[in-house]
């Protein structure tokens, strides 16, 4: 899976985001049933399989309003992960 970091001018902009990725298309790509999205903010980070990610850097979007970044690196697992994402994935487990 990778990771695009989502900044948008506004955190509507980043809401409406999330809702399109739940809803199956995020700039006229098809985001399929596995990808997730979440925001905070003005940021949002959307999940998915490298073949989408690729299609949503090379989408029609409003370059002005939002910038991408696009992490290929996802470790595949708990086991692979580096001490900072294990710190992050355990602190969203904290209830």
């Amino acid at each position: 899976m990778s990771l695009l970091l989502i900044y948008c001018n506004t955190a509507s902009t980043a809401e409406s985001i999330v809702t399109d990725v739940e809803s199956g298309s995020l700039f006229s790509v098809n985001m399929g049933t596995t990808s997730k999205s979440t925001s905070y903010s003005r940021w949002c980070v959307v999940e998915c399989t490298e073949t989408r990610a690729n299609n949503i850097l090379a989408a029609d979007y409003d370059r002005e309003d939002i910038d991408v970044i696009y992490y290929t690196t996802a470790p595949d697992s708990f086991t692979d992960a580096d001490s900072l994402q294990k710190l992050w994935y355990l602190r969203g487990k904290l209830s």
